[in-house]
């Protein structure tokens, strides 16, 4: 045990750090110490912003039940710290391993239960059949064989690829494979495929269950040898199982009804209070990384609004930082992870920023008549939850403000720069309409009276779009056959880049549109940004789209 000074938030919640991943624990209601601690394991890429929600709702409610319980990023996923190893499968069982020795060791558990989903199921099924201390494991959804799911991502890689280049390359027979933030090597890939969940040893003691869509009896065919070594194995299904794995955009539909879930674990497995009554002290650390460190702030009224605030190593912006704003339902880490790439690299040039979750999105609560309820992702004047994340930086000594989004997020910045005076810069990628309703262009149209209000304060904007993305064509409805009207505006550049794809699903993507974001902060912007460290990337023009040089995936890789 360790002693530190213990720091509880107000909604039980507590940021934590162990081997370079990031993790909320969530403490338990009932007083004491608990025997028994839960470990969530979530899936990876879509699955794991899919179900982000979930898992919290999850924790929150096993806490109330009486059960400690730690959620956490993968290596390489979320707001961890990159992965380090060729081998992505037995790193991410490493810090699974990771993850239950700070529960034993922190939060004094003796006995853990763990709770997957997808390939985070196979993973949790996998690190389980490696320990002695496990009292249940709760197996969502799971991938029975590894080597399906390598095929399902080497399907959706292919057909990416194709979408954005034509081409049929990075598809998984050889070398690396591309998913979104993910780099499978052929070592992690060989890893992943061996993976059998019906083949693994179980400790004879193991309180098991699975929830799945497939019939019961079926699930309960395939892990027969279960029956023989598990003390108990359940197969059953979850009502609402849809919610956690639907696109997250969807917040306007129901939450995931976790209750047979929740039923099935305090019978099996119930909190188990310990004999000593004092509560242990956890650390709550920053994260160190290469170039920067980050540290969670909670803010807004009754600390609701949650972001992750990433400073620079050496020299700083002069008090200057970006808000990084969601992207559809994502939580803060954004489509792909490039919430945090961008965050990262903009440290790297000496820029501080704060990547929020708007209220009713991530790790940031909405009540409404004292339930908590997601928020719709457009539907929402957002210029609230920004003006108390401003508020935040300013108490950190931060005094010049940029706001960034993507899709929706671009819609929020735009919106939201308008009327917030400490805004000066807008960062705009892919965004989709300046209205939710269908208007006609016009000088009264709500296309020009944003990009007037933002001329009209001198906001420097840069609008980034793929050169096939629909948000190009209001462009053309609200100012013109190649944006012609934008000329009368010189505060606003747009940059069109060839191949991208809205989500910016390719590496490559991400990368060039941080160089054109780092390109107008640092070129655009220099009376805020003095002394701030010239990362030596390729410079891209700016101007007008129907006039501007495109960017590639050959500018890309010729800046690296």
């Amino acid at each position: 045990m360790t002693d530190r000074a213990v720091h509880i938030l107000p909604d039980g919640m507590s940021p934590v750090t162990f081997g370079g991943c990031f993790g909320w624990f969530h403490q338990a209601r009932a007083s004491g110490l608990q025997h028994v601690g839960v470990l969530i394991c979530p899936g990876v890429s879509q699955d794991f912003s899919n179900a982000y929600r979930t898992f919290r709702l999850m924790a929150v409610r096993l806490a109330e039940e009486g059960y400690p319980v730690l959620r956490f990023d993968y290596p390489g996923t979320g707001d961890s710290s990159d992965a380090i190893s060729q081998n992505l499968w037995e790193e991410w069982l490493a810090s699974i391993h990771a993850a239950a020795g700070w529960l034993r060791e922190e939060a004094g558990v003796t006995r853990l239960l763990l709770i997957g989903l997808r390939i985070g199921a196979t993973l949790a099924a996998s690190a389980v059949a490696r320990r002695s201390d496990v009292a249940g494991l709760v197996l969502i959804e799971p991938w029975l064989h590894g080597r399906s799911y390598v095929s399902q991502f080497v399907t959706e890689a292919r057909l990416r690829i194709k979408r954005s280049s034509g081409e049929d390359k990075n598809g998984g027979d050889c070398g690396t494979l591309e998913v979104g933030e993910l780099l499978f090597s052929q070592e992690s890939l060989d890893a992943m495929r061996a993976a059998n969940l019906a083949q693994l040893p179980m400790p004879v003691d193991l309180q098991a269950a699975v929830f799945s869509s497939a019939k019961p009896e079926a699930v309960a065919s395939r892990l027969a040898l279960w029956h023989q070594s598990c003390a108990s194995l359940f197969c059953g299904e979850l009502a609402g199982l849809d919610a956690m794995l639907r696109p997250s955009q969807h917040t306007d539909e129901p939450d995931a009804d976790l209750s047979a879930l929740v039923d099935w674990l305090t019978r099996a497995v119930p909190p188990q209070v310990a004999s000593r009554s004092s509560l242990l002290v956890r650390s709550v650390g920053a994260l160190n990384l290469p170039g920067c460190v980050e540290e969670v702030l909670r803010f807004g009224e009754g600390r609701r609004l949650t972001g992750i605030l990433c400073r620079p190593n050496g020299v700083k912006g002069q008090g200057f930082a970006v808000i990084i704003c969601n992207s559809g339902g994502n939580p803060r880490h954004g489509f792909a992870r490039f919430g945090v790439e961008l965050a990262r690299r903009l440290a790297e040039a000496g820029i501080a920023s704060l990547r929020m979750d708007f209220a009713g999105l991530g790790d940031s609560a909405h009540l409404m008549d004292g339930v908590e309820a997601q928020t719709h992702v457009f539907d929402v004047d957002r210029a609230r939850d920004v003006g108390d994340a401003i508020d935040a930086l300013e108490e950190h000594g931060y005094r010049r403000f940029a706001i960034h989004g993507l899709c929706s997020g671009a819609y929020h910045a735009v919106h939201v720069a308008r009327a917030e005076p400490r805004i000066s810069v807008v960062l705009a990628v892919n965004l989709p309409w300046f209205s939710l309703r269908h208007e006609r262009p016009g000088p009264d149209s709500i296309a020009q009276q944003c990009v007037g209000a933002l001329q009209a304060r001198h906001v420097g904007t840069l609008l980034i779009f793929g050169d096939g993305d629909p948000g190009l064509k209001q462009i053309e409805r609200h100012f013109g056959p190649g944006g012609v009207s934008l000329q009368a505006f010189s505060e606003v550049s747009v940059a069109v880049l060839a191949g991208l794809d809205h989500e910016l699903s390719v590496r490559w993507m991400r990368r060039i549109v941080a160089d054109h974001i780092l390109w107008f902060l640092q070129h655009q912007c220099n009376h805020c940004l003095k002394g701030v460290t010239q990362s030596g990337y390729t410079r891209h023009d700016f101007g007008l789209y129907g006039n501007n040089r495109t960017a590639t995936e050959e500018d890309a890789r010729a800046a690296e």
